[in-house]
This record gives C-alpha cells, structure tokens and sequence, in this order.
C-alpha cells in the first residue's frame, strides 16, 4: 500500500473489511495521513479471513489522524488467526 493523505473540510468516515486470505486480512491501514479540519473522523475496520497463521487486523496506524475541530474514533475488530490478530495496532510513533 502506498502512502495517501485525505482530507477535508467536513467530517470524514472509513469503513474497511479484509479480504478472504488465511492471513493479512487488514480492514484499514492508514499509512499516510487523515485531517479533518472542520468535523470528526470515524474509522472502523474488520480484520477477517480463515484461522491461517494471523495479522488479520482490524484498523492499522502508521500515520497520522488528526482532527481540528471534532472527534477522532478508532473501531477495530480482529480476524481469526493463531498470532497478531488485534482490533486496533498503533505502530511505532503514529
């Protein structure tokens, strides 16, 4: 995945599921950066596919969320797997 910035002057919502792999099922991996800079921002992702060896991760943060005038709300469910199979993962220093 490359790194994209989104933003806007209104709110902003992203809705991600994974795909149907045994593993690396991400639901939404921000690796870039989103702004809103009159509104909230909703992200809500659903790790999915089979019990493989895992990373199937709802929302992954590699970048940066930022609000100037609203709400920030992170949803993460995990998917099935036998490792790393969180709701929400904060890397490094996002």
């Amino acid at each position: 995945m490359g790194r994209r910035s989104i933003a806007g002057d209104r709110n902003i919502t992203l809705t991600g599921t994974g795909g149907a792999a045994s593993d690396n099922n991400c639901g939404i991996e921000i690796g870039g950066s989103v702004t809103a800079n009159n509104g909230s921002i909703t992200l809500t992702g659903t790790g999915t596919g089979g019990a493989g060896l895992g990373s199937n991760v709802g929302v992954i943060m590699g970048g940066s969320v930022t609000s100037n005038n609203g709400n920030i709300s992170l949803t993460g469910t995990g998917g099935a797997g036998s490792n790393y199979n969180v709701g929400v993962y904060i890397q490094g220093g996002a």
